[in-house]
């Protein structure tokens, strides 16, 4: 088999100056959409290790509600006279400020969704 020759007129690809162009223009294009792509990759994966944390978060913030409807229940049965009133009270007060807190944080987390 021998070399092939190939007619470009008087041009050849090495000295065509729009074909230079048109490498270089492509190159950089290729480039930029690497870029982004790898960009929108992380960004990608930033949103959802966020909302893994939210969703943990929440998950957190209801175990603790329970724990406190729990122990209030464990409290009211066991306490009795003005200790078992002021305790519960303050339980009854935390238990609302806790549950106060967890529909903020939804309402904040659905921002971002």
């Amino acid at each position: 088999m021998g070399r092939h020759s190939y007619d470009y007129g008087n041009k050849s690809i090495r000295n065509d100056d729009d074909f230079h162009l048109y490498s270089k223009i492509s190159y950089e294009i290729d480039d930029v959409l690497k870029r982004a792509k790898r960009n929108a990759e992380s960004e990608s994966q930033a949103i959802k290790d966020n909302d893994k944390v939210n969703q943990d978060v929440t998950t957190q913030m209801y175990l603790i509600e329970i724990m406190l409807d729990s122990m209030l229940i464990h409290l009211g049965y066991h306490l009795k006279g003005e200790i078992a009133e002021a305790v519960i009270t303050e339980f009854i007060q935390l238990r609302k400020e806790i549950y106060e807190y967890n529909e903020e944080w939804n309402a904040f987390r659905k921002t971002f969704i």
